[in-house]
């Protein structure tokens, strides 16, 4: 097996982060040749090549031959409410493998696969609703008691979102962020924006 390691990365404890600077591949699998970023990932490809499946599902007994793939399904077997994410994913795991995403993060990966088991762990108290991340429980919290935090410093009116605070201040700053890619009219938001698009595309 060939690693490559840069001379920026050479005196570094993890060699696998020379790729971000030469590009290459630090682990070549032996029966096929492919170059791949991390031993993680070779071990999984290696895994591709053989009918092992070493990972077992100690409810059902199904077997799965990438770790993730069997932890996510154990979530099924409860429902995604019963299943916690950050619990039962490893923590050496830091990549999705249903859609090949990699995280550096791996509080921004617990937040993404909840997008693929349905866990909502953050529960409103004062109504059924439940939601994936801590921060969309704040914001809707504001529904329920009026807090509007966020302050438009031109005329003070008042908001429970930043984001209608930033689309607000452009009626003062004459902003128009969004253009039309028809006809160029501009607009001070993405949803007006798409509102205009449909008039376009009923013409057509």
């Amino acid at each position: 097996m060939d690693i490559f390691i840069s001379e920026t990365c050479e005196n570094k404890r993890n060699p696998e982060k020379c790729q971000q600077h030469t590009g290459k591949k630090l682990f070549c699998c032996d029966a096929c040749n492919k170059g791949i970023i991390s031993k993680m990932k070779l071990q999984k490809h290696i895994l591709t090549k053989t009918d092992e499946k070493p990972f077992i599902c100690d409810v059902c007994k199904r077997a799965f031959d990438q770790k993730i793939d069997m932890v996510m399904h154990k979530v099924t077997h409860n429902g995604p409410k019963a299943g916690n994410v950050r619990n039962l994913i490893p923590s050496e795991i830091n990549n999705c493998d249903t859609c090949q995403r990699d995280f550096s993060d791996r509080s921004k990966f617990i937040r993404h696969m909840r997008i693929h088991t349905g866990e909502r762990p953050f529960k409103c108290s004062v109504c059924p609703k439940e939601f994936s991340q801590s921060y969309t429980l704040v914001r809707h919290m504001r529904t329920h008691t009026g807090e509007k935090p966020y302050t438009c410093f031109v005329c003070g009116r008042r908001f429970n979102q930043s984001g209608a605070l930033r689309q607000h201040v452009r009626i003062h700053t004459g902003e128009k962020p969004y253009q039309c890619s028809i006809c160029d009219k501009r607009f001070t938001s993405n949803g007006n924006l798409v509102h205009h698009v449909r008039v376009h595309a009923k013409k057509t």
